[in-house]
This record gives C-alpha cells, structure tokens and sequence, in this order.
C-alpha cells in the first residue's frame, strides 16, 4: 500500500510540474500584453497608494526574460517571493520524487504557517514602506 501511495504522489508531482511548466508559458503573453498595453486595476490610479503588488506584472515579465535587476527594480517584494515558491516547488520535488530528508525538512520550516504569517506580515510592511521611501525604487 504504501508504495501505491507514493507512486500517486509521484504522479501527481510530475503533474504539478507540467502544470507549472505550462502556466508560466501561458502567463507570460499574458504579461506581455499587459506590460504593453498598460493595462491595470491597481489602487494607484485611483487613490495614488503605491500597493504591494504595484510593478508585480513587469517584475514577473522581466524575470521571465533573465533581466533580473529590472525585475528587482520594479518589486523587490515579488521578485523574493519568486526564489521562495522556486526554492518550495524544488525540495518538494526533491523530497517525493528521490526521497531527499532534508529537503522534506527544509520545506516544512518553508511551509510552517508562523513563516508564512511572518512573511505575509513583512509584505505588508513593505507595502506600507513603499509610501514613505519610493525614491529608491
């Protein structure tokens, strides 16, 4: 039974990583047309509040091309956030698919729900940050 189940979740990590794969094809027209066209539904249009996702879309769009200090540039906050789901999607991988344990470790600390919060909490901080010091951006 138990070789059943990790044959299931092997499957299904393999499937996750089609999906990923194939996502990321799909959302980078998606960001390229947004990129260009200008489109967005951020708060800064209509309040002038610079948000926490404000440069999300040209940060993901220029990480996708390898231009990684414009990406950086654009938010900070997302382009770390980037590293952290990558660094969650490959110890995952690690740990089903060749049953690595301090990658199955490394992803529960990377997944623990205090992490989580406390990285949910620094996000907003630098939401709330990114109105006082926008200068440096």
């Amino acid at each position: 039974m138990p070789m059943k189940i990790l044959k299931n979740k092997r499957f299904l990590i393999i499937l996750l990583d089609i999906l990923l794969t194939g996502f990321s094809f799909c959302l980078k027209p998606v960001t390229l047309f947004m990129f260009r066209t200008g489109l967005s539904e951020c708060v800064y249009y209509a309040k002038g509040i610079i948000c926490p996702g404000c440069g999300g879309t040209r940060c993901i769009y220029n990480f996708s091309i390898g231009n990684f200090q414009e990406a950086f540039r654009f938010n900070p906050g997302i382009f770390c956030g980037i590293f952290y789901v990558l660094a969650i999607v490959i110890l995952l991988n690690l740990d089903i698919l060749f049953n690595v344990k301090l990658a199955r470790k490394t992803n529960r600390f990377l997944t623990d729900y205090r992490v989580i919060l406390i990285l949910v909490i620094a996000f907003m901080g630098f939401g709330l940050s990114r109105n006082f010091f926008v200068d440096w951006l």
